[in-house]
Formats: structure tokens, C-alpha cells, sequence
């Protein structure tokens, strides 16, 4: 998942004249898994909002997850090093 600050415009902007910038920036979200893409556009004073109600998302469903062995990462880092 990336964020990045969206101002709207689809095209280049014009390097002649002056481009007056928005009121209010947004946020772009893209998300991919595989072939499969999505993107929302975000207000800027409701990121938090859909940050917290991300974060609370990830929380819930990440619950079948292994934990790794810490004993087995450090007997092999060490081998490494010896030799």
C-alpha cells in the first residue's frame, strides 16, 4: 500500500504562466495484491481518520500469523560470521 499527496491534476503541469496551487491538498492511496489494483482519493483532514480505521483493520485480521524463532535466526547470523 503507498500514500502520496494528490493535488488533482492528471495532466503535466504547464511550464509557462503561473499554476496556482490547490486550497487543499489530498491524499492518493493505492493498494495492490497480485494482478489486482485498487486507488481512493483521501481529504486531507480525513486521513487520520482512515489511517486509525486502516491500522484498526490490520489488527483484527493479522492474527494468523507465525511468529518467527528468534533461537534459530541467531544460531545462523552467528555461523555466518565465523566463517
Amino acid at each position: 500500500m503507498t500514500m502520496k499527496r494528490y493535488d488533482g491534476w492528471v495532466k503535466p503541469k504547464p511550464r509557462s504562466g503561473a499554476v496556482s496551487e490547490p486550497a487543499e491538498y489530498k491524499c492518493l492511496v493505492r493498494a495492490t495484491l497480485g494482478n489486482k489494483k485498487i486507488s481512493t482519493v483521501i481529504n486531507h483532514k480525513d486521513v487520520t481518520k482512515f489511517q486509525m480505521a486502516y491500522g484498526n483493520l490490520l489488527r483484527a485480521n493479522i492474527d494468523g500469523l507465525k511468529k518467527k524463532d528468534k533461537k534459530a535466526a541467531r544460531g545462523r547470523k552467528k555461523t555466518k560470521a565465523t566463517q
